[in-house]
């Protein structure tokens, strides 16, 4: 709010309600000044805004048209019904604008502040329009909100007690240097007067330690200050005012032991004072004797430690004593530089100057592969790169060129791409190659390379060759020094009968030598079982005998009572398809004539005599014939040999020693022919008239077939772990290990003779009785059995097999050999002898 114009408006601008009568009345009389109630005619002296002036009694109305009859109750009086001035918000007590717009037509009065006295309302005026105030009173400009507005002020600056104002108050205040301190300001009746209360505000003050807010700015006893209390960790900052009083030192308040941690623990005024020797120069833990360092605390408090002892004077060739020591240029070390056989070590100090290593210092130009892997010539490998072919089965692919980068990935491509490019060996990376490896002529092959590790060659790499047949690695034709080292050769185990299987096969390689090898032969093939004999066929029955009969009538008369037969014939012999048939049965005699004898069976025994039955003898005149002899039965065939332990040693390999076959059984003899009967007369008409045929001899039975013999048990293959032909053959640090030779095969059974064929019925005599009856045929004699053939022999289980008594040049060779193969079942059990176990065998040490 802001003041614009002080100056008021005159009489003359007030409206009616606003200024006195124009009369003025008489002491004593309605609206006259008075101090007392005994200046009125009335009794009755009211306070207004303009002063004190006497009001009359009244029922309904009063003299003056703006003035209202109202019960009132005079001080010191019974409540009557008094004239009252027009109601106006004019100098209320306030406490904001709508505290003082609610008469109407003083909607626009507002809350003025006027001063430490309080706020009170001021009613609209306006200068411009002839609106003015009432005595006491001026239109007054003021900005409230940024807005100009005229208002009615009091120009006492201050609005009185009036009646119709008591219990209300304002807000008042006093204020100094110190601040401001607001209070009330009450409207009341003070005896028979109606007077303000004096502004309960109380005077402000500087703060003092008192529980007061002593200058009124909200806050109690602030600003106080603090003062510093004890020493060390105990020092704190008290205030000076706590709740009204002062503050209270303790001096000792957090006190403990005194321990290392730069603090006062104990609070008497010394630091640390149990460890003198804190912030004297140390030597820390570092290598060198300069105290570089400083104690300080140790991080339980209870000690110290040297710290910060650095940098570590270290040692520098220089010729000086760097670490304080006492020595000069001690403890500098050495360098080591150079590969293979170049690698050395020197001193990197001598006489306090650096020294430089020359890494190809021991050079040699040539390197080839050796048992110790020595790099003579530097160039980081074992052997000399540029006259090697590279493999590596991890990385390489044989369509590389075979260098260190670039590998091949078989053994075998290396060998080919060496010779071809006269290249003078193949080194070959750790791993398993699975392939049979042919040598070539002057090429070396040597492994225990690792490519990963840039082809670096160590005793703990492992190569392996692993054929994919019976044979590791073949050597054939190897004339000039072809080296082989450092691999394990694995041969497979056969699954072919009677095969062997061999580490390394060498065929005229005198040049051949082997070094630093391990060499596993698998084991041998089991040698096939031999066949069983095809048992004899039987010998077929001979064929019967025809019974006795007339043919003829010697009288001249017989009425047709002799017959007409033919003479009947022997019986058939056996059939045989082994040439032991049976002899036909005899024919029968004619009249009392002789039969006829049977034939002899067929068959002859080892000693060239016939082993066939003899023919029956006819019968004589009438009489019967003989039956025909029985064959003789036929020879068992010969038993087989068993095997060998050993077989043959030949530029090709090993061969078995294979049972012998058993011999075939002898066919049983044919049976001989029953004899035919004797022929005789019959009665015709009570007289002998008539001719009579005897009966005919059975056929005699065949010869049972020999059975064939078993065949023989095939030999053993065996387990060889080096087998050598043609040259002589060097070998230094190489264990050899065979495998377990092969059984031999059982010998095949013989088979059964076959059975004796049956002889035929002799032919029975005619119905007269009167002529001899055929004999018998002889049965045939069962075929002899075939011998069984002989077990094969066991396979052999050899580290070294020499051929031609070849020469072996050796150094530390281990060999262990397997188990020998047993050998197979032979004739009556007997099992064939089990095969050689040998370190060596056939070779010129």
């Amino acid at each position: 709010m802001e003041a614009i114009d002080e100056e008021g408006v005159t009489d003359d601008d007030l409206t009616p309600g606003d200024k006195a009568p124009t009369d003025l009345p008489g002491e004593g009389e309605f609206l006259s000044p008075c101090e007392e109630n005994s200046d009125c005619y009335s009794g009755f002296c009211m306070s207004t805004l303009n002063g004190k002036v006497c009001t009359e009694l009244c029922i309904e109305s009063c003299p003056h048209p703006d003035w209202k009859c109202e019960r009132v109750a005079p001080p010191g009086s019974e409540p009557v019904y008094a004239c009252v001035p027009p109601n106006s918000a004019l100098c209320r007590p306030c406490a904001n604008d709508i505290d003082c717009q609610f008469i109407e037509g003083e909607e626009g009065a507002r809350c003025i502040e006027y001063g430490p006295q309080g706020r009170f309302c001021a009613v609209e005026c306006s200068s411009s329009e002839g609106i003015g105030c009432q005595e006491g009173f001026k239109c007054q400009q003021l900005k409230i909100g940024g807005e100009p507005i005229e208002l009615c002020m009091s120009k006492q600056n201050d609005c009185p007690c009036l009646m119709g104002f008591v219990g209300l108050s304002t807000r008042c205040y006093n204020f100094n240097e110190h601040g401001t301190c607001t209070g009330d300001r009450v409207c009341r009746l003070q005896g028979m007067e109606y007077a303000w209360d004096d502004c309960t505000a109380r005077v402000p003050a500087p703060e003092e330690c008192n529980g007061i807010d002593d200058n009124c700015n909200g806050y109690i006893d602030e600003d106080m200050g603090e003062f510093m209390c004890g020493l060390g960790v105990c020092a704190h900052l008290v205030p000076e005012c706590i709740n009204g009083q002062p503050g209270v030192c303790n001096q000792y308040k957090g006190q403990s032991a005194e321990i290392c941690d730069k603090l006062d623990n104990d609070c008497d005024g010394e630091t640390d004072e149990l460890w003198p020797e804190l912030g004297q120069p140390c030597d820390g833990p570092d290598p060198d004797e300069c105290k570089n360092g400083v104690f300080v605390c140790n991080a339980a408090g209870d000690g110290v430690v040297c710290e910060g002892d650095f940098p570590n004077f270290e040692e520098v060739c220089n010729g000086i004593d760097d670490d304080c020591d006492g020595l000069t240029d001690e403890d500098l070390g050495t360098q080591t530089c150079g590969i293979g056989a170049c690698e050395h070590t020197i001193d990197n100090c001598v006489g306090g100057r650096p020294q430089t290593c020359n890494p190809m210092e021991g050079y040699q130009p040539d390197d080839p592969p050796d048992p110790d892997y020595i790099d003579s010539n530097c160039d980081g490998i074992d052997g000399d790169a540029s006259k090697a072919i590279f493999v590596d089965a991890s990385s390489g692919r044989d369509t590389n060129p075979g260098t260190r980068e670039n590998p091949k990935k078989t053994i075998q491509a290396g060998l080919n791409a060496a010779a071809s490019q006269g290249k003078l060996y193949v080194l070959v990376s750790l791993g398993v190659y699975n392939e049979t490896v042919e040598l070539r002529n002057g090429v070396g092959l040597y492994g225990q390379y690792d490519a990963s590790a840039d082809w670096q060659r160590k005793v703990e790499n492992t190569t392996t060759i692993r054929g994919n047949s019976n044979k590791g690695i073949i050597a054939e034709n190897i004339a000039s020094k072809t080296h082989v080292q450092g691999f394990v050769v694995i041969s497979e185990s056969t699954s072919e009968r009677g095969g062997s299987s061999y580490g390394i096969f060498a065929t005229n390689s005198p040049g051949l030598e082997l070094h630093s090898m391990t060499i596993q032969a698998g084991n041998g093939g089991r040698g096939e079982n031999g066949i069983g004999g095809q048992n004899g066929l039987n010998g077929s029955m001979g064929g019967q005998g025809t019974q006795g009969c007339g043919y003829n009538c010697g009288c001249l008369i017989c009425i047709n009572q002799c017959g007409d037969c033919p003479r009947p014939l022997g019986g058939d012999g056996g059939d045989s398809v082994c040439g032991v048939a049976g002899g036909n049965g005899g024919n029968s005699g004619g009249i009392n004539g002789l039969g006829f004898s049977g034939q002899q069976g067929q068959g002859l025994n080892d000693l060239g005599q016939p082993s066939g039955g003899y023919g029956g003898a006819g019968g004589a005149s009438e009489g019967n014939g003989l039956n025909g002899g029985v064959g003789l039965p036929g020879f068992t065939g010969l038993r087989g040999i068993n095997g060998l332990p050993d077989g043959t040693y030949t530029s090709s390999g090993y061969v078995p020693s294979n049972g012998q076959a058993g011999g075939d059984g002898t066919n049983g003899g044919g049976g001989g022919g029953g004899g035919g009967g004797g022929g005789g007369e019959g009665d015709a008409i009570l007289l002998p008239c008539c001719e009579m045929y005897g009966g005919s001899g059975g056929g005699g039975g065949a010869g049972g077939c020999g059975g064939k013999g078993g065949g023989g048990g095939g030999g053993g293959g065996g387990s060889f772990g080096i087998f050598v032909s043609g040259g002589k053959l060097t070998i230094n640090k190489t264990v050899i290990r065979t495998g377990r030779g092969g059984d031999g095969g059982d010998g095949g059974l013989g088979g059964t003779g076959g059975a004796a064929g049956r002889g035929g019925r002799a032919g029975p005599r005619g119905e007269q009785g009167t002529q001899g009856m055929g004999g018998s045929g002889g049965a045939g004699g069962d075929g002899g059995k075939g011998g069984d053939g002989g077990g094969g022999g066991g396979g052999p289980s050899i580290g070294i097999a020499c051929v031609d008594n070849e020469q072996l040049v050796r150094d530390q060779v281990s060999i262990v050999t397997g188990e020998s193969g047993e050998g197979g079942i032979g004739p009556n059990g007997n099992n064939a002898p089990a095969g050689r176990n040998a370190q060596t065998l056939g070779c010129k040490l």
